[in-house]
């Protein structure tokens, strides 16, 4: 009988053909390349499945959905004087406030500053400073239209544009960096410059709630500090007239509302061509509808892709055992358990999943990065999208295996070698 098994071993050497040959049926590189670009597709996938789920949580918490916004820029000659400047703008924020479907109007505009913020009164530190990309201009009734409350002090009256002196109000950001341990910020002093510029000294009347207005890049920094003054005479030419609707009627209201703007303000300032009345939410809506295709794209083909590795898997594996068959039982009738061959068969399967991951991998993070440049800044994101892309892929190939594995353990040692 060993003579018998000896005999048997020998043919099996002399019909396998070489190491590299074996290997080369055992470790297919096409199965290889599957899996690193179904890493890649996967890994894409979880992660616009995750921004597109920040997108869907993210809490508009002031009256975003029906604000509609245009941009105006009266310019050096449509306005000469600097004093009609204000009044040409107050006057457009009534009319379109009264317009049907309109329930509130504002204007607003952004200032660089000419330095840092700094204020100098109160605090023990001394002075402290804010570096900020810029304040916003307002007119008296943005607090109420944009639908931010004031959680200490006053917001903006109409009877702060009479005067002739700037009043701020800063949020909550703002007032925990430039007076942290003070109680409340309201009566201190900020000044809207450098400390060596000439801007006056302006007075904080109140402090508004620390609001995003739209999903922050980055969610590990903390909210920009945000500074809204309203000036006695404010002559910034370029401003977004934003108009709160009344949320009735639904988008041919919305529509609607927006045409009854643009016809406003083209009476208003003949000079503008077409102006563009746009929703407030519309760029937010683009992105995420972008990313919502993206990540419906980048599912489909790495289900494909998933769905070819496992084919692929049971295939080569199938194969290795049909060519090992006679190995195994050897194996089985010089007393191999069922886990040792089980084992050999599995590690076939890692290693050529080990290898595809490993490639997919470096490949997913070249695609991801121009992909997802200015959306969203991803860190964790990236672990867990990795993660479950190998998690996806080994389950696969745990599952392809199940066909060659049942195959190799119920094969009769003795029925195989007779057969042979």
């Amino acid at each position: 009988q060993y003579a018998y098994l000896c005999s048997k071993l020998d043919s099996m050497k002399e019909g396998a053909g070489t190491s590299t040959g074996r290997n080369r049926d055992r470790y297919n590189p096409l199965i290889i390349v599957e899996v690193a670009l179904s890493t890649a597709l996967l890994m894409n996938a979880g992660l616009f499945i995750i921004l597109m789920a920040r997108y869907t949580r993210f809490d508009f918490s002031y009256a975003a959905k029906n604000l509609q916004t245009v941009s105006i820029d009266v310019g050096g000659k449509a306005i000469a004087a600097d004093s009609d400047v204000g009044r040409f703008f107050d006057g457009l924020e009534v009319r379109a406030a009264h317009l049907p479907g309109a329930r509130a109007a504002t204007t607003s505009g952004f200032v660089m500053p000419d330095g840092r913020i700094v204020y100098g009164e109160g605090g023990a530190g001394g002075l402290r400073w804010l570096n900020v990309k810029g304040y916003t201009t307002v007119s008296p009734t943005y607090f109420p239209t944009m639908g931010i409350p004031i959680v200490d002090g006053r917001g903006f009256e109409p009877g702060d544009r009479g005067t002739s002196a700037t009043v701020v109000v800063v949020d909550e950001v703002a007032a925990r960096e430039l007076w942290p341990g003070i109680a409340s910020p309201v009566g201190r002093m900020i000044k809207l410059g450098d400390i060596k510029s000439k801007q006056p000294w302006v007075r904080v009347i109140g402090v508004a709630r620390a609001t995003d207005l739209l999903p922050r890049k980055d969610r590990d920094l903390p909210s920009e500090p945000q500074i809204y003054a309203l000036y006695g005479r404010d002559v910034n030419r370029t401003r977004n007239l934003i108009v709160l609707g009344d949320g009735k009627g639904g988008q041919p209201a919305q529509a609607a509302l927006s045409l009854a703007i643009r016809r406003e303000v083209e009476s208003s300032a003949p000079w503008l061509r077409g102006p563009r009345v746009r929703r407030w939410l519309e760029g937010f809506e683009s992105s995420r509808n972008t990313t919502a295709f993206i990540a419906s794209l980048f599912t489909a083909f790495g289900v494909f892709g998933l769905a070819l590795c496992a084919v692929g898997f049971y295939g080569v594996l199938a194969y290795v055992v049909s060519r090992r068959l006679r190995e195994l039982a050897m194996r089985v009738a010089l007393g191999a358990r069922r886990r040792d061959l089980v084992r050999v068969v599995i590690r076939d399967a890692a290693v050529m999943a080990l290898a595809g991951v490993g490639i997919g991998a470096f490949l997913a993070l070249g695609v991801t990065e121009p992909l997802a440049e200015g959306m969203f800044t991803l860190r964790y994101e990236l672990v867990i999208a990795l993660v479950g892309a190998e998690a996806a892929l080994f389950i696969t190939a745990v599952v392809a295996c199940l066909g060659p594995l049942k195959q190799a353990i119920r094969a009769d040692p003795a029925e195989v070698l007779r057969a042979s």
